[in-house]
């Protein structure tokens, strides 16, 4: 997959008025009353129109051009997959997905995500008044947080990468433990960035890989199943346990913190439930910070897309142990929040599109002194 980039978006309206015009789109009208409250709650947000369905929400879209759309999954008439590409056809809105925490919504979010929606949040579950009202905080960030996205749609088919062959491991033959260590953090607008780095990463890549993404549990293990089928890697949500070795990618869990443990002459998997940082869990600091007590010079770490700070304090410590820190460059991100925050702390050894980082990253790999440095 590969992806456009599109200039940054900004609404005339919104900045002169300084406020973000929302349209919410859900079938249950309890929903979108309710919503709106949340959202009507910052006086910085307007609720310019509530549609039923997605036939109405493009309609809506249309004619309201708001600055963010959130969008249900299921609907009747035309659900939010299928509205989706054409709301972004109709207006210059980032689009933020409301989705259930089941097997066919997180496969549906993910590809919504693919397609060019900015950022997903669970739906409460229950339907109480009081269940719902719980995700202000949570709603609010995320709606001013795709104010001010970047908006990236897919414009290749994913079928060319996902039919490269795959090797077939077996347990105990044909696996190379891992000598040197990969470790990329992203958050929003990861999903859509991981899917144009992992599938052009070789399958005899001279390292192991782990990826840290801020995603809530069961959504880890439907994005390393999505980065799988589109990867000649062989990519899967991680386990305690796990060994890391040469062309495996391994993706943190979520609800857990990821670490490294040298057990039996490699690196090995340990995870956790220690308090989140940065509000998250698993944080990238925390992996990076665990990879360089075993790992020190052997390490390559990739900042991506994302809101916030975390990933600075882990980059410092992979400087600190003689690593290599690559950050995406803001043209390229959704959110410029975590790569900047990389740049502006002068830790960012190289600054590349995302078109590059996966090349970047095997350059530094097949660099002839680092090969020898590990030999």
């Amino acid at each position: 997959m590969s992806f456009r980039t599109s200039s940054p978006l900004r609404s005339s309206a919104r900045e002169a008025s300084g406020e973000v015009r929302v349209l919410v789109v859900d079938d249950s009208a309890f929903m979108r009353h309710v919503i709106t409250r949340e959202l009507t709650s910052d006086a910085h947000v307007h609720v310019v129109g509530g549609a039923r369905d997605g036939l109405e929400a493009i309609n809506m879209a249309r004619e309201l051009k708001p600055d963010v759309v959130t969008l249900d999954i299921e609907m009747p008439k035309l659900d939010g997959l299928g509205a989706l590409p054409r709301i972004l056809e109709v207006c210059r809105a980032r689009v933020i997905m409301l989705s259930s925490n089941e097997g066919v919504g997180r496969t549906n979010t993910l590809r919504a995500l693919e397609l060019g929606a900015v950022d997903f949040l669970l739906k409460p579950s229950g339907v109480s008044s009081a269940n719902v009202a719980g995700i202000r905080e949570t709603l609010l960030r995320a709606v001013h947080s795709a104010a001010g996205a970047h908006v990236r749609r897919a414009t290749v088919s994913t079928t060319t990468l996902a039919s490269q062959p795959k090797p077939t491991l077996n347990p105990t033959v044909g696996r190379t433990a891992a000598r040197r260590l990969v470790v990329i953090g992203s958050s929003t607008g990861g999903p859509q960035a991981l899917a144009a780095v992992i599938p052009r990463l070789p399958a005899d890549l001279d390292a192991g890989v782990v990826v840290v993404q801020h995603m809530p549990p069961g959504f880890t293990a439907s994005l390393a199943a999505r980065l799988n089928d589109l990867s000649p890697l062989t990519v899967r949500e991680a386990a305690a346990g796990d060994g890391i070795y040469n062309g495996e990618v391994l993706v943190a869990p979520g609800d857990y913190h990821l670490r490294f443990v040298t057990e039996g002459g490699m690196w090995r998997i340990k995870l956790d439930q220690g308090p989140r940082v940065h509000g998250v869990r698993p944080a990238v600091d925390v992996a990076l910070a665990s990879a360089t007590e075993v790992a020190s010079g052997r390490i390559a770490c990739a900042i991506l897309t994302g809101m916030g700070r975390d990933g600075t304090a882990g980059a410092a410590a992979v400087r600190s142990a003689n690593g290599w820190v690559l950050a995406q460059n803001e043209a390229t991100c959704v959110i410029y929040g975590m790569p900047r925050s990389v740049i502006d702390a002068g830790l960012a050894t190289a600054v590349v599109p995302l078109e590059e980082v996966a090349s970047g990253i095997v350059a530094h790999l097949n660099n002839p002194a680092l090969r020898k440095k590990v030999s």
